[in-house]
């Protein structure tokens, strides 16, 4: 199986990473975005972990249309 992705962001916080994906969805509550976005995210993190010697802390979503990050793992 091959997935093909590129994540928006992606840093190192106390030793472990922070992923941040930006989407434009609109008329869409929290809990969609975190529904829509929940499996992109997590190939991400095990993309990362798999990648580089660190754990994956945390995974966030950061809504254009809301203006706030939402947490997805």
């Amino acid at each position: 199986l091959v997935v093909q992705g590129m994540l928006d962001l992606a840093f190192v916080e106390d030793g472990e990473i922070v992923i941040v994906d930006y989407k434009t969805d609109r008329g869409v509550t929290e809990t969609e975005i975190r529904d829509r976005h929940r499996e992109q995210l997590a190939l991400y993190s095990k993309a990362m972990e798999k990648c580089t010697d660190y754990k994956v802390k945390a995974a966030y979503i950061y809504s254009l249309s809301l203006k706030k990050e939402v947490r997805v793992l």
